[in-house]
């Protein structure tokens, strides 16, 4: 199987959006919250290798009785592209639907996704606190794809997983995800209503990217892109329509891993 990685949810100030919740977390705080059994111990919180501080969020290891999670928060940066960005994050609500997510869908997901020990959001100040199973950890049994790419087995597995994943809430999961878009799961990543003024922008962009990449463009290419400028809207409202399913919105290579023991013959399931 493939699991997928930390996603894929503001405030104009991110200490507002983290001061509902501890941090340091601590044992307690974690126990009272967890969605299961936490393990016992001493709670210790580092700061990841290489850095960990994102546009969307703040990303820290927590470690636990010798097991290793990830906890994600709202990003600190005071700079005027992470206030923006944590604007469009409130705006979207993305940061409850992550949290939601992870509360009520993710256990019935058939697709696999990182196990959550603390999934909570404040709507007073639109913060959030996840506690994620730690996908690479020193003993995790998944694999990245390389740098370059998946290769054909690792692509062919995560078209699989998407399939039955969009399958199973077209079917089984119908109920489950009716009752998560009548309280907070979107019909459409970006606000149906605002589908024209969207339009309006990507045309814009599209003119000077025409301008700015011509060398690098195919002749093929341009007709496409300026239809899909041109239907962006019609084809939002078409989408939104029933029969609908539930939509990763950030399905990329680099958000997958993969089952390190059965892809090292390259035979990914």
């Amino acid at each position: 199987p493939i699991l997928l990685s930390l996603g894929s949810y503001c405030i104009a100030r991110s200490v507002a959006a983290r001061m509902d919740f501890p941090e340091p977390l601590t044992h307690a705080w974690i126990a009272a919250h967890a969605l299961f059994s936490p393990p016992d111990g001493i709670v210790v919180e580092e700061a990841i290798s290489g850095g960990s501080d994102g546009v969307n969020s703040n990303l820290r290891h927590l470690v636990c009785d010798g097991q290793r999670f990830v906890v994600k928060r709202p990003p600190v940066g005071e700079d005027s592209a992470s206030i923006a960005a944590r604007s469009v994050a409130k705006f979207q609500r993305w940061y409850e639907r992550e949290v939601c997510f992870y509360r009520e869908l993710a256990g019935k997901s058939v697709m696999q996704v990182p196990r959550c020990l603390v999934a909570e959001h404040s709507q007073t100040s639109n913060g959030f606190v996840l506690v994620l199973e730690d996908l690479d950890g020193l003993h995790a049994p998944w694999e990245r794809a390389s740098e370059h790419g998946a290769d054909k087995m690792q692509a062919s597995a995560a078209l699989r997983q998407l399939g039955t994943m969009h399958g199973y809430f077209l079917s089984t999961g119908a109920e489950a995800l009716a009752e998560a878009e009548a309280r907070w799961l979107p019909r459409m990543p970006i606000h149906v209503e605002f589908a024209a003024a969207i339009a309006n922008y990507y045309t814009e962009a599209w003119r000077v990217v025409k301008v700015d990449f011509a060398s690098e463009l195919s002749p093929a290419i341009l007709p496409i892109g300026d239809r899909l400028t041109a239907t962006y809207a019609d084809l939002t409202a078409r989408l939104a329509q029933s029969p609908r399913t539930l939509l990763h919105g950030d399905f990329r290579v680099e958000n997958l891993r993969f089952d390190a023991a059965l892809c090292s013959g390259r035979k990914c399931p």
